[in-house]
C-alpha cells in the first residue's frame, strides 16, 4: 500500500483545480466588443443644432442614448444594424465627441466621431457700400465662415 503525505494530496489538488479551471475557461463564450463609432456625416454644423448626422459604428443596435459633447441628441433613430440617424443639439462653437450608448456601454471616444459646431457667418466688410437699384453691382464680401454658405441676400 503506497502512502501520499498531505502536502503531495495539497499539491494534486491545486493542479487538478488549476487544469480545471483553465479548461472551463476556454469553453467560455468570448464577449462581444464594445460599442464603437466608426464614422459621423456630416461632421460639423451650426452651433444652433438640428444637423441630421449619420453615426455609424460597431455594436449600436439597441442604443439607448446619442450624445454631442454632455448634451443629448435632440432625436436619434436607428437606420440600421450599423447606423443611427441623429439631431445634433445646440452648442457653444467648437469640437465634441459623439457617444452611443447601447447595452454593452458607451463608445469610447476618437476622432472618428468629433463633430464641430461653428459659429454663423461673420460679415467685416462689403464693397462698394452703394449700388444701383436696378441691381447687377458686383459686391466683395469680407468676413469669416462662408465656406458653408447657400445664399446671399440684399434686403428682403
Amino acid at each position: 500500500m503506497r502512502r501520499f503525505s498531505v502536502l503531495t494530496v495539497g499539491t494534486l489538488l491545486a493542479v487538478g483545480f488549476v487544469v480545471t479551471a483553465m479548461a472551463g475557461s476556454a469553453g467560455a463564450a468570448k464577449k462581444p466588443p464594445l460599442t464603437t463609432v466608426t464614422s459621423i456625416s456630416p461632421s460639423h454644423g451650426p452651433t444652433s443644432g438640428g444637423t441630421v448626422v449619420l453615426i455609424k459604428g460597431r455594436n449600436i443596435v439597441g442604443a439607448t442614448a446619442v450624445d454631442f459633447g454632455a448634451s443629448p441628441a435632440q432625436t436619434f433613430t436607428p437606420k440600421s444594424n450599423d447606423s443611427i440617424i441623429a439631431t445634433a443639439p445646440a452648442e457653444l462653437a467648437g469640437t465634441v465627441d459623439v457617444t452611443v450608448t447601447a447595452p454593452d456601454g458607451t463608445s469610447a471616444t476618437g476622432p472618428a466621431d468629433q463633430f464641430t459646431y461653428q459659429a454663423g457667418p461673420t460679415i467685416q466688410s462689403v464693397t462698394p457700400r452703394i449700388g444701383s437699384d436696378t441691381g447687377g453691382t458686383k459686391v466683395t464680401i469680407a468676413g469669416s465662415d462662408f465656406l458653408n454658405a447657400v445664399s446671399v441676400s440684399f434686403g428682403s
